[in-house]
């Protein structure tokens, strides 16, 4: 009952520097301290506070945020809020961390952001030793591919795949 009362009186003032959009030094600090907070909805609502405001200073934060679920996409939505800035974080963080739902989370974001170096990223991705992490990132990877040099890339892929989820992934993608 205690704990609840805590997190709701959270959600509440984090709701409302979103409504009145007051991002004091004060209200920074209460965000970071939300993003690491246990209730799932506080760390949620506290990683769009950090989106939308695009606090610089909550970005590793956000990033490591990647590695646990969310509510809904919270993390990687308010981590792509940010655009191809992060890209460099990102691609350091793909090599030393080994969690699923983070290369999972991490492919998300990829799609959201349209460069060069996140089509690069996600081909990277589409060979993942997770199941899981390639059809996200096949399926995010389709929105940068061109659709003539897509049919030849998917076909390669799918002649590679053995988890039947991914073929099927694959399948849709080639029927369009």
């Amino acid at each position: 009952m205690v704990i609840e009362n805590i997190a709701d009186k959270k959600l509440e003032k984090l709701n409302i520097i979103l409504r009145l959009k007051n991002i004091s030094l004060d209200n920074i600090v209460f965000v970071k301290n939300c993003l690491i907070d246990k209730d799932i909805l506080v760390r949620s609502l506290a990683a769009r506070v950090a989106g939308h405001f695009k606090i610089d200073e909550l970005l590793p934060l956000l990033i490591d945020s990647l590695s646990t679920g969310g509510e809904k996409m919270s993390f990687p939505d308010s981590v792509a809020t940010f655009g191809g800035k992060i890209l460099s974080m990102l691609e350091e963080k793909l090599k030393s961390k080994t969690n699923i739902t983070f290369r999972k989370n991490m492919a998300f974001v990829l799609g959201k952001i349209e460069v060069e170096k996140s089509k690069k990223m996600l081909m990277v991705l589409v060979r993942d030793k997770s199941s899981k992490v390639r059809r996200v990132a096949i399926v995010q990877l389709n929105r940068f591919l061109e659709k003539d040099k897509n049919k030849a890339f998917f076909r390669q892929l799918l002649n590679e795949e053995k988890d039947e989820t991914v073929k099927f992934c694959i399948h849709k993608i080639l029927k369009k």
